[in-house]
């Protein structure tokens, strides 16, 4: 049976065990790439976050709210890693040099 074919197929080359050809190793490596970088974000933690903000001209937020929303949220046992104020322009007429009445 050393020379016979099995079923009338011709045999395979004959090849070294554990060769792969050049499009199976790069379809494996496309792969572990991609499992690779859908898996990344479960390394780190979750980060949550909390954003404050006004609802109308009537209400700003100062460093008096924001104090306020510190002692709350310590309060509640959830540390307080960060506070940054920003100010948004809402009603700017000047914007880009064009006046109000010229913008679509």
């Amino acid at each position: 049976m050393t020379g016979e074919n099995l079923l009338g197929m011709p045999r395979a080359a004959k090849r070294p065990p554990n060769t792969n050809s050049a499009g199976r190793l790069i379809t494996v490596v496309i792969v572990l790439t991609l499992g690779c970088l859908y898996a990344a974000p479960n390394l780190f933690l979750p980060d949550p976050a909390l954003q404050i903000r006004a609802t109308s001209d009537e209400y700003q937020v100062n460093q008096e709210s924001m104090q306020k929303a510190v002692e709350a949220l310590e309060r509640g046992g959830i540390p307080v890693q960060r506070l940054r104020v920003r100010r948004y322009l809402r009603h700017d007429p000047g914007r880009f040099g064009r006046p109000a009445a010229a913008r679509p």
